[in-house]
């Protein structure tokens, strides 16, 4: 590599002394910062897939604080055996992990371009959480979620298109698209799996004249949760949709709601054969 700024020194001496690097800032302000906050996104590609370079991160993995990434992160098809971790980080130019493979994936408070993670393999939680704002929406089709997938407070901008692409992803845990939940785009959860709860409580979806929620052939073994001030501006679908249990009053059209979650989670284990 050709030498480091100050801020790519910090974050190879972190991740050798399992610690994060940086400080809490405001990712708005992200073009205010100086080279003390500013990476390049192949410097973090390095740490990921050199051979030598992985040996240096400690089992902890990648935590980024305050960081701006100065260009689009680009890990299609990377396999990476420790947990990253944005925590009010700027990724304007989006980041891409389609058929990659992580420990764990976690953005929070951060403000990111297009999320790209189709066919992605996470061995832990994969969360954009806590007021993480993602311009361009966020794809996870196909992709297997070994623990909880969180989007609790998080915004997802792609008006007149598609926020969330979600087709077919498994969840082994709970979906949470709640707490100030808002994705501004049609969110697509069509043939998705999830072993848990799906809570949609306090969550807003708006894609008004279209779908706003796409939820046909859904199968969630655990409780599904509507209430809590759920709230959509256009069309709610769970056609042909298995739900072990409902609380809330949002429109169901099409949906099959049993008492009986081991049922649903039978068909939830076969669908993942």
């Amino acid at each position: 590599m050709t030498p480091f700024t100050p801020a790519e020194a910090a974050l190879l001496a972190a991740a050798e002394a399992h610690a994060p690097v940086g400080t809490v800032a405001d990712p708005a302000l992200a073009e205010q910062w100086g080279p003390e906050r500013r990476v390049r996104p192949e410097v973090l590609r390095w740490l990921c897939l050199d051979p030598l370079a992985r040996e240096r991160v400690s089992p902890a993995g990648l935590r980024l604080r305050g960081l701006s990434l100065t260009g689009p992160v680009d890990l299609d098809r990377a396999r990476i055996p420790f947990p990253l971790a944005f925590a009010h980080c700027a990724l304007g130019a989006g980041l891409n992990l389609a058929r990659a493979e992580v420990a764990r994936l976690t953005l929070s408070g951060c403000r990111a371009g297009p999320v790209r993670c189709d066919r992605l393999t996470a061995h832990g939680p994969v969360a954009f959480a806590d007021g993480t704002r993602i311009l361009g929406g966020v794809r996870l089709s196909e992709a297997l979620i070994l623990g909880d997938l969180v989007l609790t407070g998080a915004r997802l901008l792609n008006p007149g298109a598609v926020a969330l692409a979600a087709t077919a992803l498994r969840v082994e845990g709970d979906l949470c698209l709640d707490g100030g939940f808002e994705a501004q785009g049609a969110v697509r959860l069509l043939d998705a799996v999830v072993t848990g709860r799906l809570d949609l409580r306090g969550g807003r979806f708006l894609n008004r004249g279209g779908v706003a929620l796409a939820c046909d052939r859904i199968q969630v073994a655990g409780e599904s949760r509507l209430d809590g001030d759920f709230k959509a501006h256009g069309q709610v679908r769970f056609m042909d949709a298995h739900l072990a249990k409902v609380r809330g009053t949002a429109p169901l059209h099409g949906a099959s709601v049993t008492r009986d979650a081991r049922a649903v989670r039978r068909k939830a284990l076969e669908a993942g054969a």
